[in-house]
């Protein structure tokens, strides 16, 4: 098993991130998100809406 690596505060401070790719250009980037909200209010919509368009591309 591969052990994981880990990064104390004050190197991710000194060291620039690297460049930001998205997947929506300017909406969504590829990283990690947790689409929340209240019930009732469209997010699977947009959500299959937004996957869609990108399977589109």
């Amino acid at each position: 098993m591969q052990e994981l690596e880990t990064v104390d505060a004050e190197t991710l401070l000194i060291n620039p991130l690297g460049q930001v790719e998205y997947i929506i250009e300017d909406i969504l980037p590829i990283v990690l998100h947790l689409f929340c909200g209240a019930s009732k209010i469209g997010k699977s919509w947009l959500m299959l809406k937004l996957c869609l368009q990108v399977s589109k591309c």
